[in-house]
């Protein structure tokens, strides 16, 4: 696998470990498929501890720190980890190709195959030396034989694959131990707590927090334009039993033996399959039937609702102005919409903006560093709010963040938005998108035109004096 494909694999099972954490914390119950994975198996066994289910229940900026850091441990391990699963998938590609050979190909490959297994299992995993005895024994049954020891073969590689994942595991788990024993002194975890009692302090907060992303109504919904489709056939009993003429290979996945379906089933022949598919090595039936080679054409027009509790963008002004206790309420109103898009996985996208806007996936686990940091700086600089505002209807544009509601954190002493962006937002607006204000002020109501420009432009508009 290479850096980039690594990286990227790394991301993905970082937010299905996220997602693992979360149900198990909830349900008690690991998801369907994981239940003998490893590193979910080690979460079930950190949330599984009295002490830590304690304090988890008691202080919910403990549980967001633990989560953090048991992810973070995983994270570190990811690379060793698919290193192992890269290396057994390779030796389940070897075992494919010797027991998948006919008679005169397992004799030729037999030699090196048993060096192999010498080399890498022990004689009570693999018995090599008998099952040479018994393939010289003529009265014997080859193939009989041979599937004994494919069996035993999977079961000893299974086996070695998750042993050396829980001595990766067993080897670094006290890292982990240390932080846990440590979070209530982190800073981060200070930092977090202090920040926590202006959720209580100002409700809005946590009215912000319901609105945002909420589903839309199931009466409103947007139609996607007309979809035309070429629809296989392929899945019908065919009545002609001549027009099957035998078994070939490829990848039309209509086609396939259900012997290769069943590999999707499992998520250790998950891989293979994919290899098969990739490499045109499915077994398929063949044939000249008018049933397989027929194709419908439909026509049909999608619905397309809101995203239940969809993606979040939050553009935060990081001006001079913002500074202070207006700095606290935003990062306070951040954390808190972050971590309820961690849970409900949602995605969540920081626009900061000052002299200039930058944008942060903060719900990304590759983020959360960067979160941190962002988090220990003060607001400094001017404002440009035409900028931020185009980068959120940029986002809106892409497949994650398409429909997302956008909140507007600010003091809002910048200028009203230009007539493009205007008619952008308003485009949006009649696409199903949301777009808020959460304006911070000092003391009396602050009344300037700026402000009730974006009143009137935006959806609602939450007002928290300082």
């Amino acid at each position: 696998m290479d850096e980039e494909n690594l990286q990227q694999e790394i991301e993905t099972r970082l937010e299905i470990y996220g997602q693992i954490f979360d149900e198990y914390y909830d349900t008690g119950t690991l998801p369907g498929g994981w239940e003998n994975d490893v590193l979910a198996d080690y979460i079930k066994t950190v949330l599984d501890d009295p002490g830590v289910r304690f304090q988890a229940e008691l202080d919910v900026v403990w549980l967001a720190s633990l989560r953090d850091s048991v992810l973070e441990f995983i994270r570190v391990l990811l690379p060793y980890y698919l290193q192992i699963e890269e290396q057994s998938r390779r030796e389940r590609e070897y075992m494919e190709a010797f027991f998948n050979g006919n008679l005169d190909m397992k004799r030729a490959m037999w030699g090196g195959m048993v060096v192999y297994i010498e080399e890498n299992y022990e004689p009570n995993q693999l018995n090599m030396e008998g099952y040479d005895m018994q393939l010289r024994n003529k009265e014997k049954d080859k193939e009989v034989i041979f599937d004994c020891l494919e069996n035993e073969w999977k079961e000893a590689l299974d086996e070695q694959e998750r042993r050396m994942k829980e001595e990766l595991v067993e080897k670094n788990k006290k890292s982990v131990e240390r932080t846990m024993n440590r979070l209530y002194g982190t800073e981060e975890y200070k930092q977090r707590k202090k920040l926590e009692k202006y959720t209580y302090k100002y409700p809005e907060l946590d009215e912000i927090a319901r609105v945002i992303g909420r589903e839309k109504s199931p009466d409103t919904t947007i139609n996607d334009d007309t979809v035309e489709k070429y629809k296989p056939l392929l899945l019908q009993h065919s009545p002609i039993r001549e027009c099957i003429d035998g078994v070939t290979t490829g990848n039309n996945l209509s086609a396939m033996l259900p012997t290769e379906v069943a590999l999707l089933a499992d998520a250790k022949s998950e891989g293979m399959f994919y290899k098969k598919y990739a490499t045109k090595q499915l077994q398929l039936l063949s044939g000249k039937s008018p049933v397989i080679a027929a194709k419908k054409k439909e026509t049909d027009r999608k619905d397309k609702p809101r995203l239940t509790e969809g993606p979040i963008i939050v553009s935060l002004d990081t001006s001079g102005s913002m500074g202070g206790e207006k700095e606290k309420v935003s990062k306070a109103l951040l954390i808190h919409l972050m971590e309820i898009a961690k849970k409900k996985k949602r995605k969540c996208l920081l626009i900061t903006f000052s002299i200039s806007a930058e944008t942060l996936e903060v719900t990304h686990p590759k983020h959360w560093k960067k979160v941190a940091l962002f988090l220990s700086e003060h607001f400094t600089g001017g404002t440009d709010g035409n900028q931020m505002l185009g980068y959120a209807i940029d986002a809106l544009g892409e497949g994650a963040f398409e429909m997302a509601d956008v909140l507007i954190v600010s003091d809002f002493e910048f200028d009203s938005p230009r007539d493009s962006i205007k008619k952008s937002i308003v485009k949006a607006q009649g696409q199903g998108t949301k777009f808020y204000g959460l304006r911070i002020g000092c003391g009396a109501r602050y009344d300037s035109f700026y402000e009730r420009s974006y009143e009137q432009l935006l959806d609602k508009m939450w007002v928290v004096n300082v």
